[in-house]
């Protein structure tokens, strides 16, 4: 069963070469028994990646950076709450939150 999909698979192909592989691992992950440990790491001033038990799984891009409020726009600020949101969705009923 995937969880993750890309919506318009025919739109952009720089897109489409960064999210296919993210959907493929994400599905992958979302299969395995135990929810991954996922972390996040400041790779350069505007970028940042999030891995899952200390594999890359997406880097954060300058293009990526969400704005915010109330914390400051940054692409490490912008990967937790990817990371976040992704802790949300890989719990799951046979999984083991770590």
């Amino acid at each position: 069963m995937d969880v993750f999909s890309l919506g318009d698979k025919n739109g952009n192909v720089s897109i489409r070469s960064r999210s296919l592989p993210l959907v493929k691992r994400l599905n992958h992950l979302y299969r395995e028994a135990a929810v991954p440990r996922l972390s996040v790491a400041a790779t350069g001033a505007t970028t940042a990646r999030i891995d899952a038990d200390g594999r890359m799984l997406i880097e954060v891009l300058p293009g990526d950076i969400l704005a915010s409020g109330t914390t400051p726009a940054t692409a490490e600020a912008t990967a937790r709450t990817w990371v976040y949101a992704l802790q949300r969705a890989l719990r799951k009923g046979g999984g083991t939150a770590r």
